[in-house]
């Protein structure tokens, strides 16, 4: 169910004109004829390549490729989801808040108050940690950041602080600022729920209870969320002593905060990690803060636990299209195990992960102040990609070539390549691991159904939307006489052939009633590989259909798919290369072709069933279509219907 009606939405769309909540952002646009252009905030760049229509409120940059409407550039420079945007720019114009249904409304009021008050108490209580530090009580914690090689304004950046050995000072320094009429009565209850304070039972019973300080005795590290608020802290403590608990420990988790969700410092480096489109991952705190010192300002971490699936989704939306993950992991078995763990989450996520290892000491944190930085980017350039790693660690180990051996190796590489979501690159994958174990292709094992599959995708990696039949599934097993061309073929989608193929055809669409007639007929909508772009096909469609010419605003109201406008930026923003029937006839046959390779998968499956079954006529009747597909597939046939006139009977 949605949040906000989409009258509501649109209403606060209409309320926030682009080109004032970009400049808001401190972009700095001028007027180009029809547009407005400035330094993009997504990448470093010295030429002005950031584009804003003022009269479609679309944005784009040709540059790295960033586009969209408001909402998408919200989202882009504050790091939240569409409802979180939606929410900025009602309170940016002045809207109250209207949810789709009372109950929406009452629940999302019950938990913004609440969630403001835990934020509250999270920002007096780093207040309190920092003027700990720099007081007279604080010269311990401040001779151990210094013995570690903090600098004063690495220390102040961080905002480091200390929390004394006292049960009671957060405590008492929350009360004392608690200035609000009925505040004193609960703030108490709810630093309690940020886990800035601990409860116990009185001795005397009654149900009565006592609360102190969660933290004593340590040195702080603040946990930010994505708008650089603190939602948790981390504490190092400086004296052990018996019920001190452990060296490090982290506020528990609550509303606020789940260490699952949370990467330390990726607030202070996300602006770092959008503009090289790569992130590395390393083990603590201090490893970070170091790193960031030393200028790599690229570097996140865990809080106490091993890499989660929520954890790749956060890193996604600042690499996913453009860069990749590079994690540090320990050389022993359990590193060894860590590795393999992340890969597969990274893998299924469809995310680009490189493995990076032999530090030769403890962590980052003692690296970096022994060896500089420069050693540590050559450590990083040294990493490997995962897969690579996946088949050192696999293939690698079968050294004598036994065949049993190989075959397991081979099947435990297969498993992390069956993970991926995408057909293309699982196929390249399928190819190479063939080629390295030195076995036919044909003869790796076929994948059972997958469970899971990248967002918005469906296992085979096609788009299905609601109301939209999904791809037939790409099958491996080609014949040698193909292989090379399917490898040519794949290595070209691999970089977004067929996105950009249909990205293509959706321009013809939009400028031309005849050639939307055209590929709607050749190439359905209903038969695109992209969700985004399908929803978009089929809406322009509709417009003409009723005689209408398509507008931004028209399939803006109608669309439900999350990707529409960056879509839409591109129609309003097209590229200069011109538009040509020879062009629309070359992508709608290369794209035939695609249907026909789909084709010829499933038919040397079933030819191969059909034998192992010992039905020779049917296996006799997919081999003359397998010989006309590869006819057609070398000839580069122009007949865009007989592809999916067999498909659909199969």
């Amino acid at each position: 169910m949605a949040l906000y009606s989409q009258d509501f939405v649109e209403r606060v769309r209409a309320a926030n004109e682009l080109s004032q909540v970009v400049a808001s952002y401190n972009v700095h646009l001028k007027r180009a004829g029809a547009n407005m252009l400035g330094l993009c905030p997504f990448h470093n760049e010295k030429t002005p390549s950031f584009n804003v229509k003022t009269t479609e409120q679309f944005f784009r940059c040709f540059g790295c490729g960033a586009k969209g409407d408001v909402f998408r550039f919200v989202q882009m420079m504050e790091k939240v989801e569409f409802p979180e945007a939606v929410k900025m720019l009602a309170e940016r114009a002045g809207l109250p808040l209207e949810y789709d249904n009372p109950l929406a409304a009452r629940e999302a009021s019950r938990n913004s108050e609440l969630k403001s008050r835990l934020l509250w108490c999270c920002s007096r209580a780093l207040d309190y940690f920092e003027e700990c530090l720099a007081g007279p009580g604080g010269a311990a914690a401040r001779d151990y950041l210094a013995s570690r090689g903090f600098e004063k304004e690495t220390i102040a950046r961080w905002r480091l602080g200390w929390a004394p050995d006292s049960w009671d000072g957060v405590y008492g320094f929350l009360l004392k600022n608690a200035k609000e009429p009925g505040q004193k009565e609960k703030v108490l209850e709810y630093a309690l729920q940020a886990g800035l304070l601990r409860a116990r039972e009185n001795d005397r019973g009654g149900g009565q209870r006592s609360l102190y300080d969660a933290f004593r005795g340590r040195v702080m590290f603040p946990i930010l969320d994505a708008q650089s608020r603190p939602i948790a802290f981390g504490g190092r403590v400086l004296v052990e002593k018996e019920g001190a608990g452990g060296k490090y420990i982290n506020s528990p988790e609550g509303r606020l905060f789940e260490k699952r969700k949370v990467l330390f410092g990726l607030s202070q480096a996300a602006k770092e990690i959008s503009l090289t489109g790569e992130a590395v991952v390393v083990e603590g705190y201090t490893d970070v803060i170091m790193c960031h010192q030393y200028g790599i300002r690229n570097v996140v971490a865990t809080l106490g636990t091993a890499l989660t699936e929520d954890h790749v989704g956060l890193l996604r939306r600042y690499v996913a299209g453009k860069g990749r993950v590079i994690a540090f992991f320990d050389a022993d078995g359990a590193g060894r195990k860590a590795t393999r763990r992340a890969i597969n989450l990274f893998m299924e996520q469809d995310v680009p992960l490189a493995v990076a290892s032999g530090l030769e000491m403890k962590d980052a944190g003692d690296f970096l102040p022994r060896y500089g930085a420069d050693e540590f980017r050559k450590k990083l350039a040294q990493c490997r990609e995962s897969f690579s790693y996946v088949l050192a660690e696999t293939l690698g180990r079968v050294g004598n070539r036994d065949p049993q051996a190989m075959a397991v190796a081979v099947r435990e590489a297969l498993e992390t390549v069956n993970l991926c979501p995408d057909a293309i690159t699982r196929s390249l994958m399928r190819q190479r691991l063939a080629a390295e174990a030195g076995i036919p292709e044909e003869t790796l094992p076929e994948p059972a159904a997958r469970a899971k599959a990248a967002p918005g995708q469906t296992a085979a990696g096609g788009f299905s939307p609601a109301g939209r039949k999904a791809r037939p599934p790409a099958r491996a097993g080609l014949s040698p006489s193909t292989a090379a061309l399917d490898m040519e073929e794949a290595l070209q989608s691999h970089s977004g052939g067929i996105r950009r193929r249909e990205a293509k055809l959706l321009r013809y669409m939009w400028e031309s009633p005849g050639w939307c007639a055209r590929i709607v007929d050749e190439y359905p909508p209903d038969e695109w590989r992209h969700g985004a772009l399908a929803d978009v096909a089929a809406l322009i469609r509709d417009e003409w259909d009723a005689e209408r010419q398509p507008s931004s605003a028209a399939i803006q109201a109608r669309a439900t798919n999350s990707g529409v406008s960056e879509l839409l930026a591109e129609l309003v923003f097209p590229d200069a290369e011109p538009l040509s029937e020879p062009d629309v006839s070359q992508i709608l046959a290369s794209l035939a072709g695609e249907r026909r390779k789909e084709e010829l998968r499933i038919v040397q499956r079933d030819m191969e069933q059909a034998q192992r079954e010992g039905d020779s006529a049917r296996a006799s009747a997919l081999l003359l279509r397998g010989t006309e597909l590869r006819r057609l597939i070398m000839n580069n046939g122009n007949t865009t219907d007989d592809a999916r006139r067999h498909l659909k009977r199969r």
